[in-house]
């Protein structure tokens, strides 16, 4: 969702819950002294460079019974991207906690009829480039602009009758907002799989301004959280090109097929030269889509107090290496 589809779903919520309130979801960083913070890390890092002691980084949060919480206006608001939504019962006051490891304090008395939503943010370049919640430039027709949504998060309890209607009429007000109708589009060629219209109501929600924007540009996209296909308005019209054809869609699938198999095997070669060493947290690294190397760890109880460092923990390590074509443990 683009700030204006944001905008336009703060509203509907206004509209249906007059008393419906806007908090950070780190809620706790008013009640913060952010000077002192700020000066203890810049300390923390001197000391760490000179090699001494490190100091116990602590918020320095004030007691914030009896004060009010910060309220936004709107979930669109430029200051804050992360808020908890909820509904404050009658004569409700929150209840803070005891301090916590950090220092912080968290309220335990937050209000039952709440959801969770966390804005949209850009990345220039894919797959890998800059993240920023503003929409950044790009200097070419062919750089890729990516917007990704992360969470709306709404739960309820099918006993508790009130949160399940307030949970549903959330989403009534966020669908008559956004469409779940896209084409989806292979990421790394940035070419669909088919020519048509993939409906995705259980996985992803677009704006109506997100979906005028993925039409600005060829190389403009959509992406939801945990979804690794790149979308665009089902109003997109394809190009020359921009689709598999039937061979290239059969062929693109075969090898993604033998790529899994390739990785299935070589995990469960990896578990069984693990098996006869102590047991640890096992750890494999991929670079891409190929799987590049297998690290056991010694489990902490065993790490000398003398090491530092996660190389000092690796049991064993294990690297791919091809021969002839195919990939194995060395």
């Amino acid at each position: 969702m683009l700030p204006a589809d944001v905008a336009a779903f703060s509203d509907g919520l206004k509209a249906a819950f007059p008393a419906i309130r806007f908090v950070s979801l780190d809620y706790w960083q008013h009640f913060v002294d952010q000077p002192r913070w700020e000066a203890d890390c810049i300390e923390s890092r001197r000391r760490e460079k000179l090699g001494l002691p490190e100091i116990e980084l602590r918020r320095h949060m004030r007691d914030p019974t009896g004060e009010s919480l910060h309220y936004w206006d709107s979930l669109a608001d430029p200051a804050e991207t992360r808020f908890y939504v909820w509904i404050e019962p009658p004569g409700w006051r929150p209840v803070w906690g005891p301090e916590d490891d950090y220092g912080l304090r968290y309220i335990e008395t937050i209000p039952r009829l709440r959801f969770e939503f966390r804005r949209c943010h850009f990345q220039l370049g894919w797959p890998r480039g800059s993240w920023d919640d503003v929409e950044p430039m790009p200097t070419s027709g062919r750089h890729t602009l990516v917007l990704q949504g992360y969470q709306f998060l709404v739960r309820w309890n099918p006993r508790e009758p009130e949160a399940e209607a307030f949970g549903k009429k959330v989403y009534n007000i966020l669908r008559k907002l956004t469409a779940c109708e896209f084409k989806v589009f292979e990421p790394d060629s940035r070419r669909a799989y088919d020519d048509k219209t993939w409906r995705m109501q259980k996985q992803c929600l677009a704006g109506r301004h997100a979906l005028a924007w993925s039409l600005m540009r060829r190389h403009n996209y959509l992406k939801c959280d945990n979804w690794a296909n790149l979308l665009k308005s089902a109003d997109y019209r394809f190009r020359t090109g921009d689709v598999f054809t039937k061979a290239e869609s059969r062929k693109f699938f075969a090898d993604a097929e033998k790529r899994f198999q390739e990785d299935l095997r070589l995990h469960m070669e990896a578990y069984e030269r693990f098996r006869g060493q102590p047991r640890g947290d096992i750890e494999f690294e991929s670079r891409g889509d190929r799987l590049v190397a297998a690290r056991l760890y010694k489990p902490s109880a065993a790490t000398s107090t003398t090491e530092s460092g996660a190389a000092s923990r690796v049991a064993l390590e294990l690297r791919v290496r091809r021969r002839n074509g195919r990939a194995q443990w060395s």
